[in-house]
């Protein structure tokens, strides 16, 4: 029922589209959110030290169902070693800023496609998702 139109937010991560006026808000916002996530995870040791790094363990975690899933419907024209490839560099860019602007094609296509396709909270949470999320836009 959640997912249908107009119940809870049907598996997305809220779209957020800040404008001059709300910058300042949303970044004292980013801050408590990370203040939030290092204190959830200080006593949680299967949980990563911040909402980048546990969208990392996810995919890890999941690489070959994604791999697979990602290859049956034809993403990278289904090339499970591209969308493999793709995968390592989307981990990379979400585990190391210095890899965020660097991301290859096949990275950029995982990335947007795992925005489309995971969805919170089944996939993972709405801090991990939307790390992906920003990484997907760099790359719309």
């Amino acid at each position: 029922m959640l997912c249908q139109a107009g119940f809870g937010n049907g598996g997305s991560v809220p779209e957020t589209n800040p404008d001059d006026r709300t910058a300042a808000s949303d970044a004292a916002a980013s801050a408590r959110g990370a203040e939030t996530w290092a204190a959830y995870a200080a006593d949680r040791s299967w949980v990563a030290p911040s909402p980048d790094e546990e969208a990392a363990a996810t995919i890890l975690r999941r690489r070959d169902a994604i791999r697979d899933d990602a290859a049956r419907r034809g993403v990278l024209s289904g090339d499970a070693d591209a969308i493999e490839a793709g995968l390592r560099g989307v981990v990379a860019g979400l585990i190391d800023e210095a890899h965020v602007l660097s991301l290859d094609d096949d990275a950029a296509a995982m990335a947007r496609d795992l925005d489309e396709r995971l969805c919170c909270p089944r996939d993972l949470g709405a801090p991990a998702a939307a790390a992906i999320r920003r990484l997907a836009r760099i790359y719309e």
